[in-house]
């Protein structure tokens, strides 16, 4: 079977959409797939995006986003029917909307995303400041695309919820497949339990790695900690991604790496020994599509502590992945529950052996793609391609 992917931007590149584009081509080709990616494309009308984002800046004080807009959209579509006139394929697969939404060809169309619009701007803040020319353009165009796809995958259940309840996708049309861990060398199922086994129970070490200190949590994490001091559990806190804002000061038991890149060996072996070490990775996001970084906690045999918002719950099982807590949760109840598991070790280590086992079983982009396989099959029956 052979697979056009369709991206704005270089799929061989792991930086845009914090690598999830390029993951998804990788899993795609471990499957055995021919997958060809179309992109990058050019944006020929950027110029009019620019412009018009700062008008509706300067005079309105909204922000604007031209990729959703009708015009970019259809000239993604032409360019996307040029590239597929002149080589066969079975499968048109795109990880995102814009570029599909105005596209019509004879191949099947399938969208593999962690949101949809819709999904977005209820529950992002950021997409509240949108003007409302971009609000309107954003449901026309993710509608026309979850319309034209004769299969949607979501990453979690809350973002497939939304295609059935915000655009009147039909169930049938709509699968659920988690994206993977993020990791060029996870370690070994055996490495992962036997660095678990050496987590000594004396004190606790929670990491939380995030871009956006506030969004994520911080100053939660950095009270769950403190609160974990006052209840006689010796805690330090590692903060990976992001740095607090100025003037904020911090207690002697934070630790601030600052962003860490994955692409790189340093920095991959950096977060390596950090998640190594740590007993919990904890994560009280304010928003969430799904959060990659539950499953990387879980390669290392670290379960996760976690706000249940938007795609989280489909990221961590209760008792496997770790555990998600309402927003509303007291702190007290969120302490008591780690404390109880530093003070049975063997409580603990079935919690962390139960996080590796959701990356083996669930979180890895091998079993991501053999899901998505099985959906692209009955798509397109093996034997059956026309290529």
């Amino acid at each position: 079977m052979r697979i056009a992917y369709i991206t704005t931007y270089d799929a061989n590149d792991r930086t845009p959409w914090s690598g999830l584009g390029h993951a998804i081509l990788q899993s795609l080709r471990l499957q055995g797939f021919a997958v060809v990616p179309l992109g990058p494309m050019r944006n020929r009308v950027a110029w009019l995006g620019r412009q018009k984002g700062r008008f509706y800046y300067r005079l309105m004080g909204q922000s604007y986003e031209f990729e959703r807009e009708a015009l970019a959209a259809w000239d993604y579509a032409l360019q996307i029917k040029r590239r597929l006139a002149r080589e066969p394929f079975d499968i048109v697969f795109s990880p995102g909307a814009p570029e599909i939404s105005r596209l019509r060809c004879r191949q099947p169309i399938v969208c593999w995303a962690d949101a949809t619009f819709a999904s977005l701007i209820n529950h992002y803040s950021s997409y509240q400041r949108l003007c409302r020319e971009s609000v309107r353009s954003g449901h026309r165009t993710e509608r026309s695309a979850l319309q034209r796809c004769a299969l949607t995958l979501f990453a979690s259940e809350w973002a497939a919820q939304s295609a059935i309840a915000d655009y009147g996708v039909e169930s049938s049309k709509v699968k659920i497949a988690p994206f993977g861990a993020n990791l060029n060398d996870p370690p070994s199922t055996a490495a992962a339990l036997h660095s678990a086994a050496q987590r000594t129970m004396s004190g606790c070490r929670l990491i939380s790695v995030g871009v956006d200190w506030e969004r994520k949590g911080m100053p939660t994490a950095v009270a769950l900690a403190a609160l974990l001091n006052r209840r006689g559990i010796p805690t330090t806190l590692t903060i990976v991604g992001c740095r607090p804002p100025s003037g904020v000061g911090l207690p002697p038991f934070v630790r601030i790496v600052g962003f860490v890149s994955k692409h790189t060996v340093g920095g991959e072996s950096l977060l390596a020994r950090l998640f190594t070490e740590a007993h919990f990775h904890v994560l009280f996001s304010q928003a969430e599509c799904f959060g990659v970084v539950f499953a990387e906690a879980n390669a290392y045999a670290v379960p996760n502590i976690a706000s249940d918002v938007g795609g989280i719950r489909s990221a961590i099982v209760d008792g496997r992945g770790g555990k998600c807590f309402s927003p509303s949760a007291p702190l007290d109840e969120i302490a008591e529950y780690v404390r109880a598991q530093m003070l049975e070790p063997g409580q603990y280590q079935q919690l962390a052996y139960a996080a590796r086992r959701e990356y083996d079983e669930r979180l890895n982009w091998q079993v991501a793609g053999a899901t998505v396989r099985r959906y692209l099959e009955a798509l397109v029956p093996p034997g059956t391609s026309s290529v």
